[in-house]
């Protein structure tokens, strides 16, 4: 739908010869993007109200329509086209100022920040424009016919065109003093006959001057780059070809070499008997999907730092030489963290040339944002692995054309720094191909970074928004990633959990749906262990309980077996003390793990036997504990053999143990057996002394009944002591006596009444 949308709308849209600008608001700055033809020239000068633009007097107009469409007018109060390609900008900030830059080389890009502006600003210096025609072809001097081979002499007073732009960045790198050594060593070369004419292989045809030598070396008109500025070359007879039936065999042909071969001594010697074959011929150019799982180059566990030392310490031998394999190893850990630069250092070091390490230079001229000079990952188009994303940014295909699938996919599997890097080069081609679903996904792949901040990550950003108008859809939900002016970073989200953790505050879901972003992008750093811990205290913080013991054992290899046992042990605690007796039981009977610390488990098994569940708290009371954590245990296995009604393995689990707690234990244990005598004694109380008229009873301790203060238990104890005498019972002299026993008997039966309605019968204990 979206690309039909977008298909219907660029038909629709009326053609317009004028220069279309847009416009973009953003915190700091407001920005301007308008097409540009490539390699025009064009000029920004400062004016007393704001700047001019000046395109030249050939572009046709500009169309302000949209200008507007998207900034208010806080930084650029208005624009107006002035005619003959100029375009006025007024500014409405007093501190502010204009920079503008090319991106893409057909698309100028003006800024208006916030600040004063810095001193000399290119873009405020006049750009120069010729004033006159490029020379007609027949005003170049003729050629001046074969010359002299070239001298070291002259050949080091040789000026480059690179010379002017190395003056003017200030690279820190005098590549101009290596250019100059390189002309001079190709120089003595030819003079020694050790360079010749590069012969053509296929059909081997030879442009040799007419009378110019095998050894002559003809000097090559240089050929300018996109970003110079140079007339056409001198048009130049074309030379009259001589066809070579029988080429140098000394010849090695050196793809994309600049018209000159090189030979040496060994390859005169065995040019007959080895013949070297084009390196097409030799093997297939579709390479191995193995050569772009880039991700795999290094281990999840290891660092940048990690990553780049041991491979370093692994780059030379015992004797001082470098590793072949080393370095291609130590190349490919700083492509896999976005270092291109460094990686063709290393792979330049000994000086030895493969077709992996061509690929490896490719890719690493990819990642710095260059176009790679050869044509290995060109190659990989159409080859049906992840090499497809490759030849993409290598220019060797379009995204018209490419698995689509293949390439996501491919892109979404490289590592975190690469997306960031390759991300908006990748999604401003899938916008040229009309592709917005594509762009969108990878934009919001590699937004792990501010891509506004970033001039040609913002500039795709602009170009994605303007796709969407065209089409009529919702940026909203299409620009949700990519728009924010700055993505939290994971040190903020960690800082955020934390603070309110520490101060009692239940983390946002929108908080923790980050923490889990972020724990799943920096899978393998140590960041993912801090996010994971923090992502279960959350959870359990909003009374997630059942979430947060899952996300711990989901993560258990991040965060290790203590910390896994701790984070488990914190959440049962927590839901222990803060549900309702439903939920707990709930939760204890079917979402409790195994392996808590000790702690935890006492806790949770006094509560199940707070609310009379004896059975299930001895299932967490098995394990092994120590010191105060094992006096706590025993303590309530007592309990729960108790309720149980098991006395003796109660009392198993008291041995040892003399305080209060464990004597009042002890004591429920004997009364289970009906030993009320010795629970009185683990109480502590002689059972001649009793304090508790119901203990005196169940102990049989008649003699302090017999000082009670109630009559009833005061006359039993009477009747006890009476029977426990040792006077030996006499016959019944006379009829007063008998009638005399019979009132006591009477009154004896009146007494056991009575006690029957003061205390309840209780069941006779086991084994009586």
């Amino acid at each position: 739908m979206i690309r039909l949308a977008l298909a219907l709308a660029m038909f629709a849209a009326p053609a317009s010869a004028q220069t279309i600008l847009r416009g973009g608001e953003h915190a700091d700055f407001t920005r301007l993007v308008l097409p540009i033809a490539p390699e025009a020239a064009w000029t920004l000068v400062a004016e007393d109200a704001g700047y001019v633009l000046d395109l030249g007097a050939t572009t046709p107009g500009y169309d302000l329509t949209r200008a507007f469409a998207r900034i208010p007018r806080d930084r650029v109060a208005d624009l107006t086209d002035l005619g003959d390609g100029r375009l006025s900008l007024a500014l409405s900030c007093d501190d502010c100022h204009a920079g503008a830059f090319l991106f893409r080389g057909n698309q100028l890009v003006i800024d208006i920040i916030d600040g004063p502006p810095e001193p000399r600003a290119p873009y405020e210096l006049l750009v120069a424009r010729p004033e006159t025609d490029p020379p007609a072809v027949a005003d170049v001097a003729p050629d001046p016919g074969p010359q002299p081979p070239i001298t070291a002499d002259e050949a080091f007073a040789m000026t480059s065109p690179l010379d002017d732009y190395l003056r003017a960045t200030q690279t820190s790198v005098n590549i101009a003093i290596d250019e100059q050594a390189l002309v001079e060593s190709i120089a003595r070369a030819a003079t020694q006959g050790l360079l010749t004419p590069a012969t053509p292989m296929t059909p081997p045809v030879q442009t040799r001057p007419p009378g110019a030598s095998q050894e002559h070396l003809t000097r090559a008109v240089p050929h300018p780059t996109d970003a110079d500025v140079l007339s056409d070359p001198p048009a130049m007879p074309p030379p009259e070809p001589v066809v070579s039936t029988e080429p140098d065999p000394g010849a090695v042909p050196m793809t994309g070499a600049p018209g000159i071969q090189a030979r040496t001594s060994l390859d005169e010697a065995f040019a007959t008997q080895v013949p070297m074959a084009p390196i097409e011929t030799r093997q297939s150019a579709c390479q191995p999907a193995e050569s772009f799982d880039i991700a795999s180059w290094i281990a999840e566990d290891e660092g940048f730092a990690q990553a780049i030392s041991t491979r370093r310490v692994a780059l030379t031998t015992a004797i001082d030489r470098v590793d072949e394999d080393a370095a291609d190893d130590l190349a490919r850990a700083y492509i896999h963290f976005g270092f291109g630069l460094e990686a063709r250092m290393i792979l330049a070091q000994d000086g030895k040339q493969s077709r992996q390490r061509l690929l490896l230079g490719e890719m690493a001229a990819i990642v710095d944002g260059e176009t790679p000079a050869g044509a290995v990952l060109s190659a990989q188009a159409g080859c049906g692995t992840e090499g497809e994303l490759w030849a993409l940014l290598a220019g060797g295909t379009d995204a018209g054309s490419v698995d689509r699938n293949l390439v996501l996919r491919a892109f979404l599997q490289l590592p975190r720094p690469l997306k960031q890097q390759l991300g908006p080069t990748l999604a401003d081609q899938f916008l040229a191909a009309n592709d917005l679903d594509s762009a969108g996904m990878i934009l919001d792949a590699a937004a792990g970074r501010d891509v506004l901040a970033d001039p040609d990550s913002a500039v795709v950003v602009e170009n994605f928004r303007d796709a969407l108008d065209e089409a009529g859809l919702d940026q909203g939900s299409n620009l949700a990633a990519v728009e924010a002016p700055r993505r939290p970073t994971p040190q903020t989200v960690l800082r955020d959990l934390e603070t309110s953790l520490a101060a009692g505050i239940a983390p946002s879901p929108e908080l923790i749906s980050l923490a889990e972003g972020f724990r799943f992008e920096y899978a393998g750093d140590p960041l993912e262990a801090r996010l994971a811990e923090l992502e279960v205290r959350a959870h359990a913080a909003r009374g997630d309980f059942r979430q947060a013991l899952d996300l711990a054992a989901n993560a258990a290899t991040a965060l290790g077996p203590e910390l896994v046992r701790g984070l488990r042990g914190d959440v049962v605690t927590m839901l222990t003390e803060q549900l309702d007796d439903s939920s707990f039981l709930d939760h204890a009977y079917s979402a409790i793990p195994a392996n808590l610390p000790a702690r935890v488990e006492n806790m949770l098994a006094a509560r199940l036997l707070t609310l009379g569940f004896p059975e299930k708290a001895q299932e967490f009371l098995s394990g092994e504990a120590v010191r105060e954590d094992a006096s706590e245990r025993r303590y309530l296995k007592a309990e729960a053999a108790i309720m149980l009604g098991d006395g003796e393995s109660a009392l198993t689990a008291l041995m040892g143990l003399s305080d209060p707690r464990a004597a009042e234990l002890r004591a429920r244990a004997y009364e289970l057996s009906g030993d009320y005598r010795s629970a009185m004694a683990a109480r502590g109380v002689p059972p001649e002394d009793p304090t508790d008229p119901l203990e005196a009873w169940r102990a049989e301790a008649w003699a302090r009944l017999a000082t009670s203060d109630d009559p009833l238990l005061r006359a039993l104890s009477d009747d006890m002591l009476a029977a426990d005498s040792d006077q030996p019972a006499t016959p019944v002299a006379t009829l007063s006596e008998a009638r005399e026993r019979l009132d006591l008997s009477g009154d004896s039966r009146e007494l056991v009444d009575e006690l029957l309605l003061r205390f309840e019968l209780e069941p006779a204990a086991p084994g009586n």
